[in-house]
């Protein structure tokens, strides 16, 4: 199998801006002030570009501390990976685990190691 082409930052700023849905699954990005990472097409309102951290799978998003997007069907994407085997169910275990933590302790925290603004 091939491995894909290094996507610069620049490239993955300019598919956020453009809500570009042919780099979803490719790339995703966390904003550290509220936490959330999404897709490339999501519709949300534009980050700045200094709040915005990219990760190359939901999971690394994940284990930085981000929950994803309410406005993007994250989750479903994350049931499919498992069908699909490219996540372990242990993997999704511990990603709900943490979400469910992350919506309890939601009021007053950031990220894992993302400092408050």
């Amino acid at each position: 199998m091939k491995k894909p082409a290094r996507i610069s930052d620049n490239k993955k700023w300019q598919a956020v801006v453009s809500c570009d849905k042919s780099y979803d699954g490719l790339f995703f990005y966390g904003v550290k002030t509220t936490g959330i990472f999404c897709r490339p097409s999501c519709r949300a309102k534009t980050p700045a570009r200094v709040n915005v951290f990219f990760f190359d799978h939901a999971v690394t998003a994940i284990e930085a501390g981000f929950r994803p997007c309410k406005k993007c069907p994250m989750k479903t994407e994350l049931d499919n990976k498992l069908s699909e085997g490219k996540i372990t169910e242990d993997q999704t275990r511990n990603m709900m685990k943490r979400l469910q933590n992350m919506d309890r302790s939601r009021l007053g925290s950031r990220p894992n190691g993302i400092p408050p603004v």
